[in-house]
């Protein structure tokens, strides 16, 4: 949140990612876009938002696991593109934080190479 009157969250359900704004007084569910065509639904697992109208959102998309990224500009949500990318078997970014609407640290895990384990997945956006 941003301020007590500017407030962001998101997740997601079986259709798909979901975003709710929070005026101070009641939250209102804002739509947000299948992160660059995806082909299955997105979830949204985490959201920073360092000024008013400028949150990213982090997340998966259901399948390939692709990592992405949303961005909030105050009026719609859109796929970022500086963070999307990672495809692998089991990837996913969980949290992101944000000093400034261009830069930011997104946490999560990808499975390595050979299957074997998971690793730690850290994207940045400056």
């Amino acid at each position: 949140c941003s301020s007590p009157t500017n407030c962001e969250a998101v997740g997601g359900s079986g259709d798909g990612a979901l975003a709710e704004a929070w005026d101070g007084q009641v939250w209102t569910l804002q739509s947000v876009p299948n992160a660059s065509g995806a082909p299955t639904p997105i979830y949204l697992n985490g959201v920073s938002c360092p000024a008013a109208g400028a949150c990213i959102a982090v997340g998966t998309e259901d399948g390939p696991s692709l990592t992405f990224g949303e961005r909030w500009n105050g009026i719609s949500w859109t796929a970022d593109a500086t963070i999307q990318g990672r495809l692998g078997t089991a990837d996913s970014l969980a949290g992101v934080s944000c000093t400034s609407g261009l830069a930011c640290i997104a946490v999560g895990q990808y499975v390595s190479d050979n299957d074997a384990f998971y690793q730690a997945l850290i994207e940045r956006r400056s």
